[in-house]
């Protein structure tokens, strides 16, 4: 078929019969008109084969005499609310933004043909088009149209939305843009600006000669009249600056005129500052001034004016002024370029960085759109620039991205061969108006521009919201059931029984329901139990609230007649109110939570809400810090935590070359060697790594820095290989021009888990460890470092033939894989972790990208460094994550979730709170520093100051003049703080005024 504009119904030949629906004879048809003034009558009549239409506009008539073609009528479709979009290439009709029948250009004879199966057509156009799913995240969207509008200032933004002058942009409100649209760094590059001056003054001001102020009120008021003829047709213009990156198309330079009336901002770019090149921009941009009803009367410029120019103005009758000279502050189109650099500047900012900057010139058009719907019409406030100039923009007919993104344009099969990729990237430079919800894209590869209707955005810094299946479903089955409830009155077909009505209502509820579903249960077993003491040490737990309140803290004891403390029996921090706690043995596997397989698992009644405020007293928990004794001399030692090793006469630490140079120097000797060889080729039945490579001192680039390595020595009872060497880099040497940032949970979002696990009904939290995360990950990058000869074992120097590549004391290695120490080996990882998992459904949060979760199951964890602390309600989902981590790494994983950086869990699900507590860490501290128990409790970190009420002036107190510590003091605090943050912060927050204090201090 045809598709004919002028005919007024649909008219088929012979031929063309069988293809309709319902085909019969009939004998009073319509009687047509042929343009050779013949009048014929139709034999037969039907329906079309396309869907979506009603049955009128459906109705076709054959024809016997019609012989040269069918025709589809476009005026029988569009009485049915249908719109035709006619393209250069193709003919779409689309219904309530449906397309329904899509035909192709005849090149032969310049019509669009219409075939009556559609199948081959419409199945290959994809789901996505260039409209935006607005139904999502605020913030997302909040930011999408932040980007749009070219990251305007938040109070500008607000001001034109409060002005009505996005009053057809789709969920764009005040209420979104001042609630959810956070600062952003493109913003701030773009519009910062100098503080002003007289800000908050320091000197004083005399004010005996200001006159005194009336405090009376009066019903006096002041107008200024001014005369608005004198106003009108006024702009103004002027040229920037060169641009630093000559454009493609070879522009340099643009041209800002200023309209006063319309306060519209107006740009063209151009490649030079000839005459007639500025003559050309300037009467462009006034010419479109006066399409859109502002016709320039007197144009100002600068004091610099061609020939040509003037005589452009004489021709199209416009007075024209020249600024004095010096003086170009009268030209306001000098105000208008610093706006419009402002704004151009955040949007370069904005784009991807990959998009190519000398395509500047293509985003002229949407920076324009957007600067001006910022800004308010004088003729008419109530209007913006944009609206009084080219009328209101229609965002659903003509969707607008942010610049500069990367996107994914779908090829049409007639464009593509048959093996051919359906799509091909590009960039988005802006809205195509004249095209039906089409956009601008640029080809990189031919360095063109053409207008698409199908795009997929890959989006870099602003995020572009998205749907998933269920809000898709959700939001269908709820239009469904609107339709159902109140059927449009044009559409007669819509005639549905009760039972279609109930079906789809009972489909709109229970997609309702799966969108919001409740938390699964998870049955657990009892664990056989024994009696164990309860910790002694300072623990935060998150208990219910019980209406007999139990001292949460010993009573200090008083002191003895020889001024120290009497230390009674240990007692535990608070008074069991809870069963005894199961017994595990260190080598003993922790019993795994018997969970249900399933993972459609029963809900089950949502426990009771506790409150988790931490009740701890600052005095009685500092109080109960200082009394505090070592209860076992054995924890002293050898902590779960701690495995330095220090010197049993002195009591401090040991260094490599002290250990080297002890009694048991052969044992730590063969360690050192087994490391060295673990890091490069192996040694005896150690396998390498080939982390690093021996060097010659000559093959280290020039320019680049070789670091120190410094050992870290240890020992671990339980392992096969007690002593423990292990090198590390001195990463603080080497500068990284990259960044080195890992993302990670901080103890906050570690803390927020836990209190969401027991908050959540049914959930349970368990750990896994991913061993060597940071070893073997190959860098692109490497690094260099020394060893000193000293510490190289005789058995490694001859494997390696060391002798001849020692230079001034020290061997060379080449790092080629990641090692602790470096600033960049946790982002390899985890960019390595990101690859890994996102294929398999876990990605980290936008927000905060230390909260992971999958993509459909119920699995959320935070990741510290290679720490998972997992939430999960099925045993099944969390089994898939662990097989999928052990396809790629060595992991240990305890269903138990008893232990987890470095602290230990003391889960109580069913009564809704969980014990944190760190055994023996205290101990190990007193030991550490040999801290003497005080002879009195101290219960501020610095002196009262006295605060003197009713005085005018409070002065400070006097600088502190007392003697600075030495270095080894400053370090001994330091250390001291180091040691006791990790645990104020976890456990006792009351210890942190006073660390506080004394670091600042």
């Amino acid at each position: 078929m045809k598709a004919d504009s002028g005919a007024s119904g649909t008219y088929l030949m012979e031929t063309h019969a069988e293809k309709l629906h319902n085909l019969q004879q009939t004998t009073n048809g319509p009687a047509v008109g042929t343009p050779t003034g013949i009048r014929i009558e139709p034999n037969k009549n039907g329906n079309l084969p396309f869907d979506g239409l009603s049955e009128e506009a459906k109705q076709a008539h054959v024809f016997p005499e019609l012989t040269s073609a069918s025709l589809l009528s476009m005026g029988q479709l569009c009485d049915d609310d249908c719109t035709a979009v006619f393209t250069k290439n193709d003919l779409q009709i689309f219904k309530n933004g449906k397309l329904l029948i899509k035909g192709l250009r005849n090149r032969k004879d310049g019509l669009w043909d219409v075939p009556f199966d559609q199948s081959k057509l419409l199945q290959n156009q994809p789901s996505a088009n260039v409209l935006i799913d607005l139904q999502q995240s605020k913030k997302e969207l909040a930011s999408f149209y932040h980007g749009v509008l070219g990251g305007p200032v938040k109070t500008t933004f607000l001001n034109a939305l409060r002005k009505g002058f996005f009053t057809n942009w789709p969920s764009l409100t005040t209420e979104l843009i001042s609630k959810h649209l956070d600062p952003k760094i493109y913003t701030a590059k773009g519009h910062i600006a100098q503080e002003k001056q007289g800000l908050r003054s320091t000197s004083q001001t005399d004010t005996d000669f200001l006159p005194e102020q009336e405090t009376e009120r009066t019903h006096e008021c002041f107008v200024t009249i001014e005369k608005y003829d004198e106003l009108n047709g006024k702009s103004y213009s002027d040229l920037t600056g060169r641009f630093p990156i000559p454009s493609s198309r070879g522009n340099e330079y643009i041209v800002v005129i200023y309209d006063y009336d319309a306060n519209a901002i107006l740009a063209e770019a151009i490649p030079n500052r000839q005459a007639a090149t500025i003559r050309d921009a300037t009467i462009k941009m006034l010419d479109k001034l006066t399409t859109g009803g502002f016709t320039p009367k007197l144009h100002i410029l600068d004091n610099e004016c061609s020939a040509l120019l003037k005589a452009a103005f004489h021709k199209h009758k416009i007075k024209f002024q020249l600024v004095p000279p010096h003086q170009k502050r009268r030209n306001a189109a000098e105000r208008a370029i610093q706006t419009f650099k402002n704004h151009f500047i955040t949007i370069l900012c904005l784009v991807d960085p990959d998009f190519p900057l000398s395509e500047w010139d293509r985003l002229l058009p949407q920076t324009l759109l957007s600067l001006n719907h910022l800004r308010a019409a004088r003729v008419n406030p109530k209007l913006s620039a944009y609206a009084a100039l080219e009328g209101i923009y229609d965002f659903n007919r003509s969707p607008l991205a942010p610049l500069g993104t990367k996107l994914v344009y779908h090829v049409k099969p007639d464009q593509r061969s048959t093996f051919g990729t359906r799509g091909k990237e590009a960039w988005y430079v802006g809205p195509a108006p004249e095209h039906y919800r089409c956009v601008t894209i640029f080809l990189p590869d031919t360095h063109r521009e053409i207008q698409v209707d199908t795009v997929q955005y890959f989006p870099n810094r602003v995020p572009i919201p998205k749907s998933s299946k269920e809000s898709l479903l959700l939001k269908s089955a709820l239009d469904m059931l609107e339709l159902l409830k109140d059927p449009t009155p044009a559409m007669p077909a819509l005639d549905y029984s009760q039972l279609t009505t109930a079906a789809v209502t009972k489909l709109a509820e229970l997609l309702h329901r799966a969108a919001k579903q409740p938390k699964v249960h998870i049955p657990t077993d009892s664990v056989p139990t024994e009696n164990v003491p309860t910790p002694s040490t300072p623990d935060e737990r998150v208990e219910p609230s019980s209406p007999a309140q139990v001292p949460r803290v010993v009573s200090p004891t008083p002191l003895t007649q020889e001024g120290s403390t009497q230390h009674p029996a240990q007692v535990p921090r608070v008074e069991s109110q809870r069963s005894p706690q199961p017994s595990v043995s260190p080598t003993q596997q922790p019993t795994p939570i018997p969970i249900t397989q399933d993972d459609d698992c029963t809900p089950s009644q949502r426990l009771h809400r506790y409150n988790t405020r931490n009740k701890f007293s600052r005095q009685n928990a500092l109080v109960h810090l200082l009394q505090q004794q070592p209860s076992d001399p054995s924890d002293m030692f050898f902590m779960p935590t701690v495995h330095h090793i220090f010197n049993e006469i002195t009591g401090k630490k040991e260094t490599l070359d002290t250990l080297l140079a002890g009694k048991f120097h052969d044992i730590w000797n063969r360690s050192l060697s087994n490391e060295l060889g673990r890091l490069t080729e192996g040694i005896r039945d150690i396998k390498g790594t080939q982390t690093m490579v021996f060097i010659h001192k000559d093959q280290v680039p020039v320019g680049r820095i070789a670091t120190y390595l410094n050992p870290v020595c240890d020992y671990r009872p339980k392992k096969d290989d007690p002593h423990r060497v292990r090198l590390t880099v001195g990463g603080d040497k080497l500068p990284y021009p990259f960044d080195a940032s890992s993302p990670a949970a901080g103890l906050t979002d570690v803390k927020l888990t836990f209190n969401s696990t027991i908050s959540t009904d049914n959930a349970c939290l368990m750990s896994i460890d991913i061993k060597d995360f940071f070893l073997n990950n190959p860098m692109q990058r490497y690094e260099y470092a020394r060893i000193p000869v000293r510490w190289i074992p005789e058995d490694i120097m001859e494997k390696y033939n060391l002798k001849e590549k020692i230079y001034n004391g020290y061997v060379y290695v080449e790092i080629r894989k990641g090692m602790y120490g470096l600033k960049q080996a946790a982002r390899i990882a985890y960019d390595k972790l990101v690859e890994y998992l996102r294929p398999h459904g876990y990605a980290p949060s936008r927000t905060n990208p230390g909260l992971w979760k999958h993509e459909s199951k119920k699995v959320y964890f935070a990741l510290c460094v290679d720490d998972f602390g997992v939430k999960y309600t099925c045993k099944k989902q969390v089994q898939h994550l662990l097989d999928v981590l052990q396809q790629q790494y060595p992991i240990q994983y305890d269903w138990s979730g008893n232990e987890f950086l470095g602290l230990t869990l003391d889960w109580h699900y069913d009564e809704g709170y969980v014990d944190l507590w760190m055994k023996g860490y205290i101990n190990h501290v007193h030991h550490k520093f040999q801290h003497p128990d005080p002879k009195r409790p101290q219960h501020c970190p610095h002196p009262y100051r006295e605060i003197r009420y009713g005085a005018k002036i409070q002065y400070a107190d006097a600088p502190d003049e007392s003697p600075l510590l030495s270095k080894a003091a400053t370090r001994e605090i330091q250390a001291i703080v180091g040691s006791l943050l990790y645990y104020a912060r976890a456990l006792d927050s009351t210890l942190l005024p006073a660390l506080n204090t004394l670091s600042y201090q």
